[in-house]
């Protein structure tokens, strides 16, 4: 599938509407509707705000196992330069980022996990001040 054929199946998977997430992108539900169409440039700014309103990491709006094309487009002196950027998810590099990825997402558990202890800690710790300046619980 390409990234505009994505867009619109993440977007039914998670029960939304055209109007819903064209609202929630502040912009009209003819402009959201020509992207799923596929009818004009993607910005990666846009194509960003897309992948956090349905809560999913950007390179899945590319996966398909093919070439996709993404245009940005980019301001220039002499006016709007399209640029052509084009993301093959079979690449090695691809496959690298994924993987660094993932690895960052599970670093990101484990130390959640580590605040989450120390936060305990902490926690027994005043108890156990707050057993003590009160006499020690007798």
């Amino acid at each position: 599938m390409s990234v505009h054929e994505n867009i619109r199946a993440v977007r039914r998977a998670k029960g939304l509407t055209q109007e819903e997430v064209a609202e929630k992108l502040a912009m009209s539900v003819n402009g959201y509707g020509d992207i799923e169409r596929g009818l004009c440039d993607i910005k990666l700014t846009r194509l960003q705000q897309i992948a956090e309103l349905f809560d999913v990491e950007l390179a899945e709006l590319f996966e398909d196992g093919s070439k996709n094309t993404l245009n940005l487009m980019g301001m220039h002196s002499t006016g709007t330069l399209h640029h052509h950027c084009v993301i093959n998810s079979m690449s090695p590099e691809f496959s690298e980022l994924r993987i660094e990825l993932e690895k960052q997402r599970i670093m990101c558990s484990y130390k959640d996990r580590e605040i989450e202890l120390k936060n305990q800690e902490i926690n027994y710790l005043k108890e156990i001040n707050e057993l003590l300046k009160n006499g020690g619980g007798r």
